[in-house]
């Protein structure tokens, strides 16, 4: 059956409409995952180690010899001042106050509040931490074995996990590295680090929601 000429017209008129690129419509571009192995993103004025006091050895306490930040992501060269404010969930009495930590004078006696139990540090200006170090103090059963570092959202006013930390060294004196590198992943989900440039065999995991400041 043969089609007549209106038919045919309108069939060719359809084909070039189909063929022909809209004008009217714009594309979005494809999101292209990050598989940015850094965290620079991360930027904060307060950024401190925190732990649930199911975590803790001892169950009600946690002391720390001494806490550095660094820039570099193997906790080398300089490490970040500590003239900023320290901070802390509480602590025992004064001769356990947060500054021991910070200066290696003495030695941080962490108490917890709600549960909660951490000690951190408030910078004049943002910092982007690569690398966390921190020595257990010189007697054991007061460590923990999993532990977060967090930093402070200043849009939210909330405390954002950056990394979480488990399987730590809880020797007496014991140092526990943590560099702030994640590995790159097609996936782009969080994932565990390896434990290279740790004391011991910790395992790191990222939690990369952490809004830029």
């Amino acid at each position: 059956m043969f089609l007549s000429k209106h038919s045919l017209f309108l069939s060719l008129l359809l084909l070039i409409t189909a063929a022909s690129p809209s004008t009217g419509q714009s594309v979005a571009p494809s999101r292209v995952p990050s598989n940015d192995p850094t965290i620079d993103h991360i930027s904060s004025k307060s950024w401190r180690l925190w732990a649930h006091l199911g975590h803790t050895q001892s169950q009600w306490s946690w002391d720390i010899q001494l806490i550095s930040f660094y820039r570099s992501t193997d906790c080398s060269g300089q490490k970040l001042s500590s003239d900023g404010i320290p901070f802390d969930s509480g602590h025992a009495n004064a001769s356990w106050s947060p500054d021991w930590a910070f200066t290696g004078s003495g030695i941080w006696g962490g108490r917890p509040i709600n549960d909660e139990i951490y000690i951190g540090m408030t910078f004049s200006n943002k910092e982007i931490i690569r690398c966390v170090e921190y020595t257990n103090a010189s007697y054991s059963g007061k460590g923990v074995n999993e532990m977060r570092i967090e930093a402070l959202n200043v849009d939210t006013t909330e405390w954002e996990t950056v990394l979480t930390a488990n399987n730590l060294n809880l020797e007496g004196s014991a140092v526990n590295r943590i560099p702030l590198v994640q590995i790159n992943n097609p996936s782009s989900e969080p994932s565990l680090m390896p434990s290279t440039g740790c004391s011991d065999d910790c395992d790191f995991k990222f939690d990369l929601n952490f809004a830029p400041a």
